[in-house]
């Protein structure tokens, strides 16, 4: 089986949200990204490979292509080896699932961030991950590449963050907030259960929001730097919470 114009126009179609959305579809590439996909329950479409990749899946479709035709289907500025093509998941929010903790993104626009907390999560065992509406969708090829594979183990919901934190208190789950004026992380008495939520890159987290949000807490700073970026306040919280 060769390469075809169509398969082309396909995939490089879903280098754009518009078609992703449309065709449920989206891209997955490189050795590491596409072996933690293999282990995963979604659903492969067809993988394109060169032959060096060594190939392991012999129940899925599979087009060999060489670097050359890999390089004109990826989204990367050096293609490896190796790029499938993958149904999209449902994202839609439909209840909120209990946990220790659990995070909820606000406005989050950059995919490399999302997909960095997104193995942040990942790394502290956090299985769900709730989004607002208007935050980066995870199958942006940035945020899947910045996830490491990470996003085939973790839950991503979008839905309006005021029924994320109705459901989430329903289930005795307080609401944090991260800001930059809340209590001291490190002098803070945990909840049992946390929703916490982390603001947008440019805005942080509106009045409105906070003012739906049961408690502030914030990263004390030693020196001088403005701000922190938010994929790594999350992980410094995410330690934190994890030591109990």
């Amino acid at each position: 089986m060769s390469l075809s114009k169509s398969d082309i126009k396909l995939i490089k179609s879903l280098h754009q949200k518009k078609f992703r959305n449309e065709y449920r579809q989206f891209i997955v590439e490189g050795e590491k990204c596409v072996n933690e996909l293999l282990h995963s329950d979604y659903e492969i479409i067809h993988l394109y490979h060169t032959h060096e990749w060594e190939n392991k899946s012999n129940n899925i479709q599979k087009t060999p292509v060489s670097i050359n035709e890999l390089q004109r289907l990826s989204t990367l500025n050096t293609a490896n080896k190796v790029l499938a093509l993958v149904k999209q998941k449902d994202t839609t929010f439909i209840k909120y699932v209990d946990e220790k903790i659990s995070l909820c993104l606000y406005d989050i626009k950059d995919p490399g961030n999302l997909g960095t907390i997104i193995r942040v999560a990942d790394w502290f065992g956090i299985k769900n991950i709730y989004l607002s509406e208007n935050s980066v969708e995870v199958y942006n090829p940035k945020c899947v590449q910045a996830s490491m594979g990470s996003l085939f183990r973790v839950n991503c919901r979008y839905g309006a963050v005021e029924n994320i934190f109705s459901d989430a208190k329903k289930n005795q789950s307080k609401v944090v907030a991260a800001t930059l004026e809340g209590i001291n992380l490190y002098q803070y008495r945990k909840p049992e259960k946390t929703l916490l939520v982390m603001g947008s890159e440019s805005h942080g987290l509106s009045p409105d929001i906070l003012n739906l949000c049961d408690e502030q807490i914030t990263i004390p700073s030693y020196g001088q730097a403005e701000s922190l970026n938010v994929a790594i306040a999350t992980g410094i919280i995410c330690a934190e919470w994890m030591k109990g």
